[in-house]
This record gives C-alpha cells, sequence and structure tokens, in this order.
C-alpha cells in the first residue's frame, strides 16, 4: 500500500520484497482453519447440548462457518479481511484463562478493574464530551462568521479556521486536541490571525479544562479502578495466599538459620542463640510493626 500511494521511501512491491508471501498467508489460513474445525467438531461431539449454552462457542461456529463458505465459494459479499479480524478476536477467550492460572495474577487484575472502571469510564466521557461540545459551538459561532465577513485574513488563513472549527465535527476534534493533545499550534494559529486575546482564553481553558477537570476525572477513574481490585475476591484471595507463601518462606529461612547442627531439629540452646541475635530480633520487630500496620 505504501508504493501503491508513493509513500517516501517504499520504492518496491511488497511482491518484490517477499515474492513468497500470499502463498505462506494461504497455507497458514488453511492449516489454521482446519485446526478451528477440528475444534468446532470435537466440541460438539463432547459437550452435546451443552455446546450451545456457551455464547463462545457461537462465536467460533461463525467464524469457522464464514471461513468454511469462503473456501468453498467464490464472490461473496463478505470482506475477507473481517473474517480475518473475527478470527483474531477468538484470542480472547485466553482471558478465561486469567482466572486460574496463578501467573497471570497481574493481567487478572487489570482486565477486572477494566471492567469494573467502565462506568466511571462512561460518565467521565459523557462529562467532557458535553463540555467540549459546548466550547465547540461557542468556537464555531464565533469564527465562522468572521472568517466568512472579514476582508482582513489571507485564504490560507480562512482554510485554516475552516479547518479547526468549520463545523460541528471539526470543532469538536479541535477541542479535544485542545484538551488532551497538542495545544500549542491552535492557540498560537489563533492568537496570530485572528485575536491576540485567544492567548488568554486558550490558556485558562487549558488550566480549567485541561488540567483541573481532566485531573479529577483521572483521580476519580483511579480511585474507582483501585476500588473495584481492592474487592474482587479472587484478588483478595490470591493476595492473602501470596502473603501466606511469603510468611512460611521466610519462617522456614529462619528455621533453617537456626538449625546449626543440620540436623533437622531446632534444640533449645539454638532457638536461645537465634532469638538473643541483634539481627534476628530487628527482622521479628519488623514483622511485628509490618503486621500491625496491615
Amino acid at each position: 500500500m505504501g508504493y501503491a500511494i508513493g509513500y517516501p521511501k517504499f520504492s518496491r512491491p511488497a511482491a518484490t520484497i517477499w515474492p513468497g508471501a500470499s502463498k505462506v498467508f494461504q497455507l497458514s489460513e488453511i492449516i489454521f482453519g482446519s485446526m478451528f474445525t477440528l475444534e468446532i467438531v470435537i466440541k460438539v461431539l463432547g459437550q452435546r447440548l451443552d455446546f450451545l449454552y456457551d455464547w463462545w462457542n457461537w462465536f467460533d461456529s461463525f467464524v469457522v462457518a464464514a471461513w468454511l463458505t469462503d473456501r468453498m465459494l467464490t464472490g461473496l459479499p463478505i470482506d475477507a479481511m473481517l473474517l480475518r479480524i473475527a478470527r483474531l478476536c477468538r484470542l480472547l477467550r485466553l482471558l478465561r484463562l486469567v482466572r486460574t492460572v496463578q501467573g497471570f495474577d497481574a493481567l487478572y487484575i487489570l482486565t477486572t478493574s477494566l471492567r469494573g472502571s467502565l462506568s466511571v469510564l462512561l460518565w467521565g466521557f459523557l462529562l467532557l464530551f458535553l463540555m467540549q461540545l459546548m466550547f465547540a459551538f461557542i468556537l464555531n459561532q464565533a469564527l465562522m462568521p468572521y472568517a466568512m465577513a472579514s476582508g482582513n485574513i489571507s485564504d490560507d488563513t480562512r482554510l485554516k479556521l475552516f479547518e479547526y472549527f468549520g463545523s460541528c465535527s471539526r470543532a469538536m476534534l479541535t477541542m479535544f486536541e485542545l484538551s488532551l493533545g497538542n495545544w500549542p499550534p491552535v492557540a498560537r494559529m489563533l492568537q496570530e490571525e485572528v485575536n491576540e486575546w485567544f492567548s488568554v482564553a486558550a490558556i485558562a481553558y487549558k488550566v480549567t479544562i485541561g488540567f483541573s477537570v481532566l485531573g479529577v476525572v483521572n483521580g476519580v477513574f483511579t480511585q474507582e479502578t483501585f476500588k473495584v481490585a481492592s474487592q474482587d475476591d479472587a484478588i483478595m484471595m490470591r493476595q492473602t495466599e501470596s502473603k501466606r507463601k511469603a510468611h512460611v518462606s521466610k519462617m522456614s529461612s529462619l528455621f533453617h538459620l537456626a538449625d546449626s547442627s543440620g540436623d533437622g531439629y531446632l534444640s533449645k540452646d539454638e532457638f536461645v542463640q537465634t532469638v538473643s541475635s541483634r539481627k534476628i530480633d530487628m527482622a521479628c520487630c519488623t514483622r511485628v510493626s509490618g503486621g500491625h500496620d496491615g
């Protein structure tokens, strides 16, 4: 595609860079499609009627049926790229393993927190959208009549104003750019081409909306995310199990250190010598204070 549109540094077509790419992709598609089909057949034979009660099975069946139809028939009104994207979506099924695999604790916390914070994300987006929409209407109504009626600006400036504020969608995108993205070019253009007072308005908007409001939204979103993660039963059980294992590991190391004879038993003399050590005493004080803090 880069060669077709004349993009710089794309001087050769893809067919000359990787001559056998199309054959490799077609062969890979046949292999994976056959594996997915075999998986569906085995599931139907093994689960029988229970196969119908899992919506992932319905999704997999649709993907496999679409692939088989595309391979057997030609000229279907279905874009092949959509079928490839649908097959890639099957990777989302791996998220179901996150709850059971112990090594995926961090990933499970991320997915659980994101799922629980969707409501905060929705309300935060709605708040920002309404605020940006209001300012977009104000600037559109203020700048477009000026751009059309004023004879003191050049055609390039008029086109630039329309590019940023000419319609509702353009003005909305500009307001989000002022809040979240690279705001100085827009503010500089309004200051140089329209009026210098727009620099003050742009700074005030950036401080209030781009800093204060977004800071509050980010803070609430982060707080809700941590609250969801701290209240999830699976996460709490895993954290408790992790603390228990860490405690057992430390106590085992302590007893191995105290067993100076190496016979696997801790005598009275070894115990007295161990607890009288200042290093052990400091470690025990640290454990006790840490337990009280928790």
